[in-house]
């Protein structure tokens, strides 16, 4: 997920654990308004609610591109600019379509319509924008011997 924080933050993330001497190195990592940053969510920290530990869905635990680790970012604390759906959101709609009655064959003209309109988008964009795109959703190895069939049929 890419991310761009709306207000200076200053985040201890665990770049080493060894859990033989139980003992973490840890390291701050400061970002600042405007800052972009890329990482994965692994999960959400756990809050005591109602006599259970349940997931606190405003915070997020992430790994950043060198491996490192930070637990408990505040969802405030960043806008999301491109990726990750957030699990409860596919758990809420995935109810919303039960609850409407809605099956996977009724979402498949909804599908269609929005991979349509990002593909003609990315076709518009140049050949750049295009391979950026068939890499996001392609093996390489795959995808090189796909341009290599097409260059041959072109001849």
């Amino acid at each position: 997920m890419k991310v761009r924080f709306k207000s200076k933050c200053e985040i201890e993330c665990v770049d080493s654990f060894d859990e033989a001497l139980d003992d973490a190195e840890t390291s701050t990592e400061v970002f600042d308004v405007g800052d972009e940053v890329e990482f994965d969510v692994l999960d959400h920290p756990q809050k005591f609610q109602h006599g259970d530990f349940v997931d606190d869905t405003n915070f997020l635990n992430v790994q950043f591109g060198n491996g490192s680790v930070a637990f408990g970012l505040s969802k405030e604390w960043f806008d999301i600019i491109e990726g990750d759906v957030a699990p409860d959101h596919i758990a809420t709609l995935t109810q919303l379509c039960g609850n409407l009655g809605l099956e996977a064959e009724d979402l498949d003209d909804l599908v269609h319509d929005v991979f349509s309109h990002q593909a003609s988008t990315v076709n518009n964009s140049g050949v750049e924008a295009q391979l950026e795109c068939l890499l996001e959703n392609s093996e390489y190895t795959a995808l090189c011997t796909e341009l290599k069939q097409l260059a041959q049929n072109k001849q």
